[in-house]
């Protein structure tokens, strides 16, 4: 449910600044959303979660129509509001990969060959990356974690973790945890990510780059 506790004008101007650099640094980024608006609203800074995102229909009441523009991107920084420039960048690039590994009202991929990309990563998954993630997946059900993403286990692996997983990649220095952090660091094949993994990742990078 959108959060409708927003102050439209509190640090509206590092905001902005951070998407500019953002839509400019990972052009691949802009390109997934292509015409469709983005909307950036600043949430109550002690709302529910750190920041949302709703894909374009997903926003309103349920069983009713999204008010507004349909096409819409909606990304509300809630607890992540007070950030700076820095933060902001990496909060905003996490979202937007929201965007870009999802899929509209209708099913359709926004970006088909990044969520190809991203269940071949998912699918070269050791056993011990999926039973860090069913971990993850237990400890958010029982803090209240609910919606489409969290109905089951493969849904939020699908669509929240990988995109957590590539997130981690391509911002490391957004991890708050040293060792967590040093893991995703190391690209050789001994940290996070195993060399399949590593290889689907650098194609990933390079479409979230524009190199590609």
């Amino acid at each position: 449910m959108a959060d409708l506790r927003l102050n439209p004008t509190y640090n509206r101007h590092q905001v902005n600044e951070a998407f500019q650099q953002v839509v400019r640094d990972r052009p691949g980024l802009a390109k997934a959303f292509g015409s469709s608006p983005v909307d950036i609203r600043l949430g109550h800074p002690k709302g529910k979660g750190f920041a949302e995102t709703f894909l374009p229909g997903e926003i309103g009441p349920p069983n009713k129509p999204a008010p507004g523009n349909p096409d819409q991107l909606r990304i509300e920084l809630r607890q992540a509001r007070g950030q700076g420039v820095g933060e902001l960048k990496n909060t905003l690039v996490g979202e937007l990969l929201h965007q870009m590994g999802g899929a509209d009202i209708k099913g359709q991929p926004f970006n088909e060959e990044f969520l190809k990309l991203k269940n071949e990563l998912i699918d070269r998954m050791t056993p011990e990356q999926i039973e860090e993630q069913l971990f993850f997946y237990k400890r958010d059900k029982a803090n209240g974690l609910s919606g489409t993403n969290f109905e089951s286990f493969e849904n939020a692996l699908r669509t929240s973790y990988g995109d957590a997983f590539i997130r981690g990649d391509l911002i490391p220095s957004g991890l708050t945890h040293p060792e967590e952090r040093a893991r995703y660091e190391r690209r050789d094949g001994t940290g996070q990510f195993n060399p399949e993994q590593i290889e689907t990742l650098d194609k990933i990078r390079g479409l979230v780059n524009g190199t590609r």
